[in-house]
């Protein structure tokens, strides 16, 4: 599996997360969301900054880029406030970015691009198989 397939199986793991999400107790969906906003901040949107968008100009690319700069923002200030009428607002979003990148970015890289295993080992590879459900390794 290449770095773009397994964005495109993130992306698919993130709906489905958020869907599981809006069911849970306030104690766990509020660890749940710090797990998986971390993640989306940490890994999924890291890999991409690194090494997907560089592929593209930057005029080209820029809006993408600060769509990752925004979910980080609005995540980082929803685990502060703790308002979980917001959450759906913060997963529109997400998935909205998610779905333009699918249409607009991966399918003009032109080439297979290796999985950022740096960037899975940084954050850990141990949690990275509890979020995503496989082992990139194993790819």
């Amino acid at each position: 599996m290449d770095l773009i397939t397994l964005l495109k199986f993130e992306h698919a793991v993130f709906k489905i997360r958020f869907s599981l999400m809006y069911k849970l107790p306030d104690d766990v969906f509020w660890d749940e969301f710090a797990r998986l906003h971390r993640f989306i901040v940490d890994v999924h949107a890291k890999a991409e900054d690194l090494y997907v968008f560089p592929l593209f100009p930057e005029k080209e690319i820029h809006p993408f880029a600060a769509d990752h700069k925004l979910i980080q923002s609005f995540g980082d200030s929803l685990l502060r406030e703790r308002d979980r009428r917001r959450f759906e607002r913060y997963v529109a979003v997400v998935i909205y970015h998610n779905d333009h990148e699918e249409l607009e970015v991966f399918p003009k890289v032109a080439r297979q691009l290796p999985v950022a295993m740096d960037v899975i080992e940084g954050y850990g590879l141990e949690e990275y198989v509890k979020i995503v459900g496989l082992d990139p390794r194993k790819l």
